[in-house]
């Protein structure tokens, strides 16, 4: 049972309820919220709201998220056994949904317009998105459709053990800097063309794709695009080979050599902003050839012998390093 005088506290700004604020108090039963709280739609000062288990359509739509024009994050989890991710942000509403009817719901629970940041848990439906959202995560949500064509003012995409269509529809995503993909256990490459289209991607971070094999970065493939400024791969274990091209701003590889079993091949070049490789690089135990080519910063301080031998790389494999001095990179069918 919850206040009924509630909707006159118009100053709170966090409000929870749902069983897992209880989970680790000993001999409290989980309590069952039976219905929306009577006068909550109208705390339209409320920053945070984290409600767990909305069975109801009727009760979503008393959470009046369309009046909150202050707010600028939501959170939707469906009951699909995902962990929660924390997501710093000003203002937040968190909300689990258990029910058979999420369309519904959804919809009831339609927010405000001016939400920037969508963070979707498990949802098995068709998916409507505000025009204006700036960040969009999506996870677990092997059977979503997502609208055609996405928000164009999206700059911050995650997408976690989603479907290839999911992949695909980054394309058409002009102003997008970040991407994170991650969880995409079947795929073996990512797809061509997204990374080709994104012209103003910074940021690619790749996590836990267990079968991927290659990255669309090699010549004349179109691939990584010359503004991207961070590389991060990790525990991606069934990687073969590793080529990144005509990257002028990239600055960071953030690449987990430790995972990456078996990585066979690296090549680097026209690279002029990278200035080291990761540390981890010695546990690349398979790694059969290495070449630098245009990557000055890094090949001019070492030659091919000290460098295999200060990262600890296996003495069959081959080094080759050429061209030290910067250089135009190639031309735009060969450059990643």
């Amino acid at each position: 049972m919850l206040p009924k005088n509630l909707s006159n506290m118009r100053k709170l700004r966090k409000l929870e309820i749902g069983s897992d604020i209880y989970k680790d108090i000993n001999n409290i039963e989980d309590p069952k919220l039976t219905h929306m709280p009577l006068g909550i739609g109208e705390l339209t000062c409320l920053k945070q709201l984290r409600l767990q288990y909305v069975p109801d359509p009727r009760d979503a739509y008393k959470a009046n998220l369309r009046s909150k024009e202050n707010l600028l994050s939501l959170h939707l989890k469906w009951p699909v056994g995902v962990s929660d991710v924390d997501v710093d942000v000003d203002v937040d509403v968190d909300v689990g949904i258990e029910c058979n009817n999420s369309k519904e719901v959804l919809e009831a629970l339609k927010p405000y317009a001016n939400v920037k940041q969508l963070c979707i848990y498990g949802y098995p439906e068709c998916l409507l998105l505000p025009s204006c959202l700036q960040s969009l995560h999506l996870y677990n949500c092997p059977k979503l459709k997502l609208p055609t064509p996405l928000p164009s003012s999206i700059t911050d995409l995650a997408v976690g053990k989603g479907n290839d269509p999911s992949l695909k529809s980054v394309e058409k995503l002009p102003n997008l800097s970040v991407l994170r993909i991650t969880g995409f256990d079947e795929v073996e490459t990512l797809p061509e063309a997204p990374l080709r289209n994104l012209t103003r991607l910074r940021y690619l971070d790749i996590y836990d794709c267990d079968k991927l094999k290659t990255l669309p970065t090699e010549h004349g493939y179109g691939g990584l695009e010359s503004t991207i400024q961070r590389l991060g791969i990790h525990r991606c274990g069934a990687l073969e080979k590793l080529i990144i091209m005509g990257c002028q701003e990239l600055e960071i590889m953030l690449v987990d050599f430790q995972h990456l079993i078996s990585l066979k091949e690296l090549e680097l070049a026209w690279l002029p902003q990278l200035t080291s490789l990761p540390e981890e690089i010695q546990h690349a135990r398979r790694l059969q050839a290495l070449e630098f080519e245009k990557v000055a910063r890094v090949a001019a301080r070492a030659s091919s012998t000290n460098f295999a031998s200060r990262h600890q790389l296996s003495s069959r494999a081959t080094y080759k390093m050429q061209g030290l001095e910067p250089d135009s990179p190639p031309s735009s069918r060969e450059s990643c």
